[in-house]
């Protein structure tokens, strides 16, 4: 998708991040399978607190997340110079709490620390690569502001 390579992009207000989630399209299922880096983005305080706030929600060192076989999801957490698979989510291509149109949507079961509990991500593709993830807190005051990040797709 057109902007991604400008260095602006990761710098937006969070509101232009769900505004390009609503533009963009699910994607496809057997597309979606592999590794993603994640990238923290939005603005600076958002980039600032996002990864010191993972690990209090139970994913210190979080590094993105992993796709494969269909229905299964995972956290990917750096452990030293390893990538180690960590804390699974229910994956799911559904109709989107943000907009009802299709996204896929990851949640968390009771296996997951409770601060994960909480947290709905929903994505839809910007390119082949490149999900645009936009994480809900599934509590009635906040659940209308989302916290923006990208997936890159790394293997």
């Amino acid at each position: 998708m057109d902007g991604l390579a400008d260095a602006n992009f990761s710098r937006q207000r969070i509101a232009d991040y769900k505004n390009l989630f609503k533009r963009a399209e699910a994607p496809r299922a057997e597309a979606v399978d592999g590794r993603y880096e994640a990238e923290f983005i939005g603005p600076a305080w958002l980039r600032y607190i996002a990864p010191k706030l993972l690990p209090l929600g139970g994913l210190p060192g979080w590094f993105g997340k992993s796709f494969a076989e269909g229905e299964k999801a995972i956290n990917l957490l750096r452990k030293g110079n390893e990538l180690v698979e960590a804390v699974p989510m229910c994956r799911r291509f559904c109709a989107s709490g943000i907009d009802g149109q299709a996204a896929l949507v990851l949640s968390y079961d009771r296996r997951a620390p409770l601060g994960c509990r909480l947290l709905i991500d929903e994505f839809r593709a910007l390119d082949e690569n490149t999900l645009l993830g936009l994480t809900v807190v599934n509590l009635p005051l906040v659940r209308s502001f989302t916290l923006p990040f990208l997936l890159k797709r790394v293997l």
